[in-house]
């Protein structure tokens, strides 16, 4: 796992945007952590993850980032949905994370950065 600058004292928050794979994925970790531990970790998910999320009941607070897409973002499926899609996708997600003031002062954390999250970062 990749994440942003870390600061000791703030929280961790396991993005999820993409695909149910990688939520998937992302909670089984997080389950495996002890109870204990998970007081100062968090998911935010797109919002078309929030039945997937219902049903595995992850051990630790669950965020949904509202961008106005259903489905998977643009930006994460440019082949089907086109460069243009993908541009405003970006950006949406980019103003949704700006506005989510409990982020400022936590570290982010991504199965991998690409050239898609180091933008909407």
């Amino acid at each position: 796992m990749n994440s942003a600058q870390l600061y000791l004292d703030d929280s961790l928050v396991f993005m999820s945007l993409k695909s149910f794979g990688d939520f998937t994925i992302s909670t089984a970790v997080l389950q495996r952590l002890p109870a204990e531990s998970t007081g100062c970790i968090s998911l935010l998910i797109g919002s078309h993850l929030g039945e997937l999320c219902r049903e595995l009941n992850p051990n630790c607070e669950v965020r949904i980032l509202e961008f106005g897409e259903c489905g998977v973002p643009a930006i994460f499926d440019i082949r089907s949905k086109g460069y243009l899609a993908g541009l405003r996708s970006a950006f949406r997600i980019k103003k949704s994370l700006d506005r989510e003031i409990s982020l400022h002062r936590a570290t982010l954390v991504f199965d991998r950065i690409t050239w898609r999250e180091r933008f909407v970062v």
